[in-house]
């Protein structure tokens, strides 16, 4: 046991003990989930006639919240055969937070906003706490620290109302600092 403890220390990284129904558990939240709500993002989205034209208008959020829909269909299926009680747990806790919200939204009056900003004030100090956890080393645990120093107010509002309409500017400023100018451009398809 001793020697496998020092592999894993002289690899960087911190052994856990968790047994294996604790492991599913805990993946089927923090991994599986994310890959199924990514799809079902993608498959609610893009069902309806609206999609050719709504596809344009998405930014980094949507990419990013998208992503993983991208994977491998055949990965996803394995999991979810082979995670499935785990899997249909964390969909249904998922599903009890999604009609939280849904629940605010729908009471219009007095305390709504408030409750509202309660919801994603939730949400944003769990995302921060897990965001600048740190390894024993005092390294963050999620190699956040990029993320940590970026995003005002006012460059997320560009974002969310301007879209990518900057990002062709910046992709060519950024092949001019380095130099790949004169390199033939990847044809953007907005169809």
């Amino acid at each position: 046991m001793q020697t496998v403890l020092g592999m894993v220390a002289a690899l960087g990284a911190e052994a856990q003990f968790i047994d294996p129904h604790e492991h599913d558990g805990f993946l089927g939240a923090v991994s599986h989930l994310p890959f199924v709500l990514s799809s079902a993002l993608m498959n609610t989205v893009s069902a309806g006639p609206a999609w050719r034209d709504m596809k344009t208008l998405t930014a980094t959020g949507f990419r990013d919240v998208s992503r993983l829909a991208a994977g491998s269909p055949v990965m996803y299926r394995d999991i979810g055969v082979t995670n499935r009680d785990s899997l249909l747990r964390w969909i249904d806790e998922f599903s009890v937070s999604l009609q939280e919200l849904r629940g605010i939204l729908a009471t219009e009056g007095p305390g709504q906003e408030q409750a509202l900003e309660a919801y994603f004030n939730r949400a944003r100090e769990a995302r921060a706490d897990w965001a600048t956890a740190e390894r024993r080393d005092g390294e963050l645990l999620q190699e956040t620290e990029a993320e940590l120093g970026k995003g005002s107010l006012g460059s997320s509002f560009s974002q969310m109302v301007f879209g990518g309409l900057g990002r062709r500017r910046r992709i060519d400023e950024f092949n001019d600092r380095h130099g790949n100018g004169d390199k033939p451009r990847p044809r953007r398809d907005r169809t």
